[in-house]
């Protein structure tokens, strides 16, 4: 019962977080000018469906309500976004972290003239290679009755004949959620801490815009910490699955609780490092007072 009191905290939390962060980066006056902001909204909004839809399904379930083995209409749509949203939001995670990269070590002005015409595209891509990746799960998932007449939602690979999805769940979940997008955002904020040291040496000065990419870094590095450290646990528990091992099913709810934290904290890391958004929050705020004449 903790764990569900803790879980739902987490989801109503960071489902307002979300929505603000979309609201700031979309929309505030200084937020909105941000190199990164395509990638910080569309990260926000797919945290906020992870949230909504996953976070509450899970809280459910772990209540005794096992919503995922009533229909196939809820068994397959779980299983898939289970797979393709945290793969998402890795890829989106990565591109931030690249961007930064490129900002700091390519200023050039051609490549800032067209930041959202490629953010777009570079987020039409993720969602397309990340469909095409987790597609099997919409035709394998199902409801399967056990021999104790018990139904329960699994990939129902006994339809398909030679084809190892153990192994295909590895290398979705496992390189392509994890592994590699953990080696590329390892990389890039590297590379980008390198040479803002490099530039603190090249020139003492302490100009408006090289605050404002300090603190974009902040956020890009404290994101990417975020993700990484929350998604280890889930991806060996996932691992572990596979290889059918009980050694972390013991410490199952607060892997979980890792895992959903990953998109529930992003709004406070935005408001403990980028003084933009916290100014545009503040005037938000205060509009809105002004509105219901409270201030």
């Amino acid at each position: 019962m903790t764990f569900v009191v803790i879980l739902v905290t987490i989801i109503i939390l960071g489902s307002i977080g979300n929505i603000i962060s979309i609201l700031i980066w979309k929309y505030g006056k200084t937020s909105k000018t941000t190199n990164c902001k395509t990638y910080m909204w569309t990260l926000a909004l797919n945290d906020l469906f992870i949230l909504l839809m996953l976070g509450t399904e899970y809280a459910f379930f772990t209540s005794g309500y096992y919503l995922r083995n009533k229909h196939d209409w809820i068994c397959k749509p779980v299983l898939f976004f289970g797979m393709f949203s945290p793969q998402v939001s890795a890829w989106i995670t990565v591109m931030i972290a690249v961007e930064r990269m490129l900002y700091v070590c390519v200023p050039l002005k051609m490549y800032k003239s067209n930041v959202k015409r490629r953010s777009i595209i570079a987020i039409c891509c993720i969602i397309l290679f990340s469909f095409a990746l987790n597609v099997y799960v919409l035709s394998t998932a199902s409801i399967i009755v056990s021999n104790e007449n018990k139904t329960n939602c699994y990939l129902n690979i006994n339809d398909v004949n030679k084809f190892d999805f153990k192994l295909l769940d590895a290398i979705s979940y496992g390189i392509f959620t994890f592994l590699l997008p953990l080696i590329l955002i390892t990389s890039s904020n590297i590379i980008t801490l390198v040479a803002i040291c490099v530039w603190k040496r090249i020139s003492q000065e302490r100009t408006r815009q090289q605050r404002s990419i300090k603190n974009i870094t902040r956020i890009v590095i404290s994101i990417s910490l975020l993700h990484c450290i929350s998604t280890c646990p889930y991806a060996a528990f996932m691992y572990t699955l596979n290889i059918a091992s009980t050694t972390l099913l013991q410490y199952q709810n607060l892997i979980y609780i890792c895992y959903f934290l990953n998109s529930g904290l992003n709004c406070a890391l935005y408001c403990l490092f980028e003084e933009s958004f916290r100014n545009d929050l503040k005037e938000s705020i205060t509009r809105l007072l002004n509105v219901f004449g409270l201030k």
